[in-house]
């Protein structure tokens, strides 16, 4: 009897050794797979196709920035005046990016100057959020958590960062290229 116990555990042992153990990056994967990305043009209406410098194409789930300046860059995801984008359901949002130069996400909540008028930072590896986020040539993965490590205040009234209320995201791109570029795909919120 001992002899059967010891063979169906080394059995189950060799099973898992080539069928492979469940791993978090499988689990990330299933989960990124099983999220669909959003409609950007269906959410960020207001979106306008030139921004000063900058010109900007969106479609179903990806954006693209470029323009010439040797300024900061900024591009912007607007939602309709009075119809902000509710993010309430989700705990942040993922994305591939491309750029030319180190760059920032900043929300902006509540564009009325009600009391959550203001616009937030993303703090990106604990940082103060400016400049931040490394340039990329080739497509790299961005997870932006609301919570952790979250937003900081950058400039406004707002006393807290509310997801329910967000009317702008804007991507500027810092750096000494004077031909700054970004470039956005699979946008897709997570729960």
């Amino acid at each position: 009897m001992k002899k059967l116990l010891w063979i169906t555990a080394l059995l189950m042992v060799l099973a898992l050794v080539f069928a492979g153990c469940p791993t978090e990056s499988k689990e990330k994967e299933k989960e990124q797979e099983q999220t669909p990305a959003i409609d950007l043009m269906e959410i960020f209406t207001a979106t306008e196709a030139t921004q000063g410098e900058i010109t900007v194409t969106v479609d179903a789930d990806s954006i693209s920035f470029s323009g010439t300046s040797a300024e900061t860059v900024q591009g912007k995801l607007s939602a309709p005046a009075g119809n902000p984008f509710d993010a309430s359901a989700y705990k942040g949002f993922r994305f591939e990016y491309k750029s030319t130069g180190n760059w920032q996400i900043i929300i902006l909540n509540d564009l009325t100057g009600g009391g959550d008028a203001g616009a937030w930072i993303y703090k990106n590896n604990n940082s103060n959020g400016w400049g931040s986020i490394s340039n990329a040539s080739n497509w790299t993965e961005l997870e932006v958590n609301f919570t952790s490590p979250g937003f900081g205040k950058a400039w406004g009234e707002g006393s807290a960062f509310n997801k329910a209320l967000i009317y702008e995201i804007l991507f500027q791109v810092t750096g000494a290229a004077t031909n700054k570029q970004f470039e956005l795909r699979n946008f897709k919120m997570f729960e």
